[in-house]
């Protein structure tokens, strides 16, 4: 896993909860047992605080990290996507955008595309990107949200439910998707009944799941069931990872407490 992308998961769970900003030492303390050393952790550190993620704030001889808000609305737009319930109803509508990336670099466009997968969208064809989203305003938001600064919207309706499946099969790898959900499944289902672990293992445990279920809802755009029938559906994918991630809730966080102050429940 990328340290990066850790550091924004432990974030998430518990250094956005705690009273103050936490140490260098205490973060080490907390990224050390999912397996990082303690240079990639302060290597990690110094870039994420470069590009505006943390402030530094000194406190005798060490260094604590406070949250930017920067971070903060990161981690609250994350929040929603990963813990919202996936879509139950579809109106038989697609959204299409006409996204203008004409004076983006190479590298621009890969962060941007990135961004518009995360947000549900899908290449179709050109410029356009396609979307199960209902809602216009909803649709105009996520590409907001995902730093598209042109493009126009359009809905689709097409003549029948297969050629609605047809899209979803053209745009979005399904076999893939059912393969991804079905391993996370058999992966987590089991750990809702696990007993005796210890707070260290619980933590790990529970910073893995978090991982595993961000990187599905990063390449799952979340169709209805209807436009993917086959395979475990997102919402069972989602009632597991919450279920797992309560689950795991009181020993992980008696861990985190034992490296520093009390947090929030």
């Amino acid at each position: 896993m990328n340290a990066r992308e850790v550091i924004f998961d432990v974030c998430g769970d518990y250094l956005r909860y705690l009273d103050e900003p936490p140490r260098l030492s205490v973060i080490s303390q907390l990224l050390e047992p999912l397996g990082y050393t303690p240079t990639n952790i302060r290597m990690a550190l110094s870039r994420m605080r470069r590009s505006g993620w943390f402030i530094t704030e000194r406190d005798g001889r060490e260094a604590r990290y406070r949250i930017s808000e920067k971070t903060i609305k990161f981690l609250d737009d994350g929040y929603t996507r990963i813990f919202s319930l996936p879509t139950q109803t579809w109106g038989h509508q697609w959204v299409l955008a006409d996204v203008s990336d004409k004076d983006l670099s190479r590298s621009d466009k890969d962060r941007l595309f990135k961004k518009l997968e995360w947000e549900r969208f899908a290449p179709m064809t050109g410029n356009f990107w396609v979307s199960a989203l209902q809602d216009v305003n909803e649709s105009r938001q996520a590409l907001d949200r995902a730093g598209v600064e042109e493009f126009s919207i359009a809905t689709l309706r097409t003549e029948s439910l297969e050629k609605d499946r047809k899209i979803a099969r053209r745009c979005w790898d399904l076999e893939e998707l059912t393969q991804a959900r079905s391993a996370f499944l058999s992966k987590w289902t089991p750990a809702m009944t696990d007993e005796g672990l210890s707070p260290l293992l619980a933590y790990q445990r529970r910073i893995t799941l978090i991982s595993d279920y961000r990187r599905i809802v990063h390449q799952d755009p979340q169709l209805p069931a209807i436009l993917h029938p086959t395979g475990p559906s997102p919402l069972v994918a989602h009632q597991v990872f919450v279920q797992v991630h309560d689950f795991l809730a009181p020993l992980a966080t008696a861990f985190v407490s034992s490296v520093n102050t009390p947090i929030e429940p």
